[in-house]
């Protein structure tokens, strides 16, 4: 298994990224929806007209792209070499994604309550929630960025794997004194600022 995640973590990659930007452009969309369908007259053409986007949007995109973020994401968790469990980055991203999950749910929930026409939300509180996502997000991608000490990988195509002799080596090119790892793949030299 750990040979064929390694395989394929190009692949993965990219359909975790992709699954991940479909669930973030319904979850930015549907707060604003929800704006507009508060100010709504209760069994307007308008209003049901609301309702029917609303569930479109939640069970045709938002819904299958948060499944195929986790499945992706966790496969991704699964590869050798990917995550260092140590740090603390994977910890905070891991918690805000539980916390895109819970507003997920809300939104899901507030859905429900626009359906049955017994939605008690003022569009203020919409106008909040939909920065929530945008919010998360940004931190979602700006913790791993922030602390990221990788400077270049000279083939992006592989992940960083143990090299057979785990052997690390410093850079006399470097002038902050890197470290070179050396992988599995000859091709590939990943750079780690100190």
């Amino acid at each position: 298994m750990e040979d064929w995640l390694t395989g394929a973590y190009p692949w993965i990659k990219s359909l975790h990224i992709i699954s991940v930007m479909a669930w973030m452009a319904g979850m930015l969309y549907l707060p604003r929806l929800f704006i507009y369908h508060a100010a709504a007259e209760i069994d307007s053409i308008q209003s049901e007209t609301f309702k029917v986007m609303e569930r479109r949007l939640l069970r045709a995109i938002i819904n299958p792209a948060m499944i195929a973020s986790f499945i992706f994401g966790g496969l991704l968790l699964a590869t050798p070499g990917i995550v260092d469990w140590s740090a603390w980055w994977i910890w905070a991203k891991l918690g805000c994604v539980a916390a895109m999950s819970a507003a997920h749910g809300l939104f899901a929930r507030w859905r429900k309550d626009f359906e049955a026409d017994r939605n008690t939300q003022s569009t203020k509180t919409f106008r909040i929630a939909n920065e929530v996502p945008t919010v998360l997000m940004i931190a979602i991608v700006g913790v791993r960025a922030r602390t990221s000490s990788i400077l270049s990988i000279s083939s992006p195509c592989k992940p960083p794997i143990s090299s057979p002799s785990g052997e690390l080596t410093r850079d006399p090119r470097s002038a902050n004194n890197a470290t070179v790892f050396t992988t599995a793949h000859p091709s590939d030299t990943l750079i780690i600022r100190p």
